[in-house]
């Protein structure tokens, strides 16, 4: 399509008159069109940098390595992350009470909490910190048979104003839940607006033999995990204990009005547990259909009560069995027979660090698990590792790591294969490393985290920044097939070159600065990373590569053609020799 398109607009700018030498005119055209463009500013910015570079090689490439080492240098201050925030804002307040605490506590206790949320709601047009929340009270499992109470707490899911620093925000609630009483214990986990894609916490994962050891398990690696900066105090999910009646039937009372112990345990299921008729269906819609007592079982003095029919007659519950009250956990969570439950940390930061909370989590983990030192260790048989976006991170970072080597490679093969030469490619390939300087160093500048947006961002940057290289080497490469010198075909190539290597560079720069400064919307947090990681190495590579590109290839080419002049000179000296054992004094040059 682009040469018929110039062909169509493209008009020419010099007519010549009939009978006119056009190899001359158009001859006589370009030099003065090449003076023209050698007074313009960017080739009197250029040409002295690169006369400057070629008369002084290895300088140049020692200052090149430089600038790698200062590059790797900054890395090392870079802030890691997984995927970052979607930009919402909001947390979970988890609310415990006592075991075994009613729906009406419950829901008392949860309404003192909500009167202090309710001052920091927005109302008209006045600026407070929370748009809502939602309270949940209980789990969703079969209430039917509920004795009053529920297992599964209280959660308030909080959604505060944009731009409202959540931790901030939950200091100050704190303060404020800290005045009140008979609201148990209140914690604050992650809600919206953290990571996409995966967990938002760092978890690390107990296991243990036994419900008594993982129990020691969890509170110590919360006490070890305790006051980790940038996270929030560590949660468990050791399940919640609730009140239970625990029925052990007396085999030989049962047994002596004739009644088996299966048979005791059935009738009081019976009572307790509503019991199923079916459904019915009604305008196409099913309905389960059950049938309950009148007078409902929910206090242990009527569990106690339950006649349970027999040979002897109906015979109170209390006189076949022993109903004790107990606290028991909700859930088991169990892995190849072994107790499991996993300890959690929530970033607070709006940008975290993921790689330095990770590595101050691993820190205190690994003197925990060491085998020697004074402090208190995991109970026999525990053991515990990292999960959560730790994992999820290396994970990642490991599979883009390898994306990114295999990208190199194709590269390589591919270029090889075009310029038949494997020394080419390899001067090609130098412009890789040199877009890590400029996207290490705007990732620094803009206090942006390298996670998986940006390094996708570098895997594209392999196959962008190595094409201003490769039109730079083989416009050198045809003048040097027309017989110009190396040096003049170089410098010939690079000054001719340098124009449209900087207007491809600039025009995808500034197609990307409207991603780079977040006006992609809710969908910045993916592609504000990798614009700025674009944009910073190629600019970078830009540079760097119409300077060390040609000095490469001064130093590789220049050293081929010296040796094969050595291998000449040597070839006509071993000709002369023969010719004068001849006593011939006629030398082929």
């Amino acid at each position: 399509i682009v040469p018929v398109l110039a062909y169509w607009f493209l008009k020419p700018k010099h007519n010549f008159a009939e009978g006119t030498n056009l190899e001359a005119a158009i001859e006589k055209v370009r030099l003065e069109e090449e003076e023209h463009e050698r007074k313009s500013w960017l080739q009197r910015g250029y040409l002295p940098v690169l006369r400057g570079t070629q008369r002084h090689p290895w300088i140049t490439v020692g200052s090149a390595v430089l600038v790698l080492f200062l590059t790797f240098g900054m890395g090392g201050f870079l802030k890691t992350d997984f995927i970052g925030s979607s930009g919402g804002s909001g947390f979970l307040i988890d609310q415990t009470l006592k075991p075994g605490a009613t729906i009406e506590e419950q829901s008392a206790a949860a309404g003192k909490l909500e009167t202090v949320l309710e001052k920091h709601l927005v109302k008209g047009t006045g600026a407070k910190d929370i748009e809502s929340w939602i309270t949940t009270i209980g789990s969703s499992g079969d209430g039917r048979v509920a004795l009053g109470g529920s297992a599964g707490g209280i959660q308030i899911q909080v959604t505060s104003v944009e731009g409202v620093e959540s931790k901030k925000l939950q200091d100050t609630l704190t303060s404020e839940f800290a005045k009140l009483s008979d609201v148990g214990t209140v914690e604050f986990a992650s809600g919206n607006g953290q990571s996409v894609g995966g967990s938002s916490t760092i978890d690390v994962n107990v296991v243990a033999p036994d419900d008594a050891a993982l129990e020691k398990a969890v509170a110590l690696v919360e006490s070890t995990l305790s006051g980790v900066p940038g996270t929030s105090e560590p949660t468990d999910t050791l399940a919640k204990k609730q009140r239970t009646l625990q029925i052990t039937v007396d085999r030989e009372a049962a047994a002596a009005v004739g009644l088996s112990e299966i048979a005791v345990t059935g009738q009081v299921a019976n009572v307790i547990h509503p019991s199923s008729l079916g459904s019915v269906n009604i305008s196409g819609v099913s309905t389960p259909v059950y049938v309950v007592q009148t007078n409902v079982v929910n206090t242990p003095a009527k569990v106690k009560a339950i006649k349970i029919m027999s040979l002897a007659g109906p015979i109170a519950l209390s006189k076949l069995a022993k109903v004790t009250e107990q606290s028991v956990p909700a859930s088991i969570t169990t892995s190849k027979g072994n107790r499991v439950s996993t300890v959690s940390l929530t970033p607070t930061d709006a940008k975290p660090d993921l790689g330095k909370i990770n590595a101050e989590v691993s820190k205190r983990l690994d003197a925990l698990t060491a085998t020697t030192g004074s402090g208190e260790k995991l109970p026999a048989g525990a053991t515990i590792d990292l999960g959560g976006v730790t994992k999820q991170q290396a994970d990642s970072f490991a599979q883009l790591g390898l994306a990114l080597l295999a990208a190199i490679a194709i590269v390589f093969i591919v270029m090889v294969a075009t310029f038949g030469s494997i020394i080419q490619p390899l001067i090609l390939l130098v412009s890789i490393p040199f877009a890590a300087t400029g996207a290490i160093g705007l990732l620094l500048i803009t206090d942006t985290a390298l996670g998986v947006p940006a390094i996708i961002g570098m895997l594209l940057l392999v196959g962008v920044v190595v094409t201003n290289a490769i039109v730079l080497i083989d416009l050198i490469n045809q003048y040097r097939k027309q017989g110009r010198p190396l040096h003049d075909a170089i410098m010939d190539g690079a000054r001719q070159r340098l124009r449209p290597i900087l207007m491809t560079a600039l025009a995808t720069i500034f197609a990307l600065i409207p991603m780079a400064i977040g006006l992609t919307g809710s969908g910045g947090f993916i592609s504000k990373p990798l614009a700025i990681v674009v944009i910073g190495g190629l600019f970078s590579s830009t540079i760097l590569t119409l300077v060390i590109v040609p000095v490469l290839y001064e130093i590789v080419e220049g050293g081929k053609e010296k040796r094969a002049a050595k291998r000449l000179v040597k070839r006509a000296a071993k000709q002369v020799a023969r010719s004068a054992a001849k006593g011939s004094a006629q030398v082929t040059p």
